[in-house]
């Protein structure tokens, strides 16, 4: 009888170390963090609208696998941001927006739309989509380093681009 208790402490024992050296806090399972995968890159537009969607890349982003959707509206005169992206392990987090964001140029060549200035953010957000080209630029500037709240805050400009998500090219490859 005592070496069924021994087996079983051992079975019990090895299904813990495994557990455990997967949840270990510090320890990233998944290092790419791409096991979700999100649609490629989307873009289409007419004279009223444009939209554009996919994911957003660039250096600092804290959730490099994500997807979001830009949609343009000609009669609001603004840009419609939604968002999610992926926090862990086969998790994602809860989706932001929508943000509106008011367009200050429109034309047959571009959309450009921006947070502009204020008195309580850290950054301005500027959204540049290209018509001809299918593509957006995202730049976030810092403003307003010296509040408290900015403390944290990126010091340095970012900008960012809408491409197919890092699952979609594993999975599907690149366009």
């Amino acid at each position: 009888m005592k070496w069924v208790h021994f087996a079983l402490g051992l079975l019990i024992g090895a299904a813990g170390t495994f557990t455990a050296g997967r949840l270990a806090p510090g320890k990233d399972p998944a290092p790419n963090n791409d096991q979700i995968v999100f649609a490629g890159k989307a873009f289409v537009q007419s004279p009223t609208w444009v939209t554009i969607s996919g994911t957003l890349t660039g250096e600092g982003l804290a959730y490099p696998n994500n997807t979001y959707s830009v949609a343009c509206y000609r009669d609001v005169n603004g840009c419609i941001v939604t968002n999610i992206g992926q926090i862990g392990h086969n998790q994602i987090g809860r989706m932001d927006g929508p943000l509106l964001y008011p367009v200050v140029k429109w034309d047959g060549d571009e959309v450009i739309a921006t947070t502009g200035p204020s008195d309580t953010m850290c950054s301005s957000v500027t959204i540049t989509i290209e018509r001809k080209q299918g593509t957006l630029l995202w730049v976030e500037e810092p403003i307003n380093q010296s509040l408290a709240i900015c403390k944290y805050s990126n010091p340095k400009i970012a900008k960012y681009t809408i491409e197919d998500s890092p699952g979609w090219k594993r999975v599907f490859g690149k366009k």
